[in-house]
């Protein structure tokens, strides 16, 4: 079996997904860090760099904006989601309460604010309006049978 030897601890583990990120920029495909090392490396930075400021930088990294703008979205909104129109509630990992961004992955435009259950349906759709009106219509459908 081939291994690798990780560059932050320097101990000589597989070189298989097991042990190593994917990375295929590299030539063996393989982080140059073990993922016991990365995970570390990443708590403590998100230690140091805190919830707050984490959060702002993916949202400016990932659609563009400042926590101002976020923050007007919100208000804009009245502070609840775009689609259902229920406020954001905090998750059980998080006693923080924030939207999810919706945006189209093509063109990367941000489309409003939504709650991770209306997201998560947008997702797992892949915003195929033609299976969510299906779905409509089957709920539609089988209600009648209530």
């Amino acid at each position: 079996m081939k291994t690798k030897i990780c560059t932050k601890c320097g101990k000589k583990k597989p070189a298989t997904l097991e042990f190593f990120h994917k990375a295929n920029k590299y030539k063996d495909g393989l982080q140059y860090e073990c993922k016991e090392c990365r995970q570390k490396y990443h708590k403590k930075h998100y230690r140091k760099t805190g919830a707050k400021k984490q959060r702002i930088t993916n949202l400016k990294r990932n659609y563009g904006l400042t926590e101002d703008e976020y923050n007007a979205m919100a208000a804009g909104q009245e502070y609840k989601c775009a689609i259902c129109k229920k406020p954001v509630t905090a998750t059980p990992n998080s006693s923080t309460a924030y939207f999810d961004v919706d945006h189209n992955h093509e063109t990367g435009k941000v489309r409003g604010l939504l709650c991770r259950r209306c997201n998560l349906v947008l997702g797992m759709t892949h915003e195929d309006k033609l299976l969510l009106y299906a779905t409509i219509n089957y709920l539609d459908k089988h209600s009648e049978d209530e």
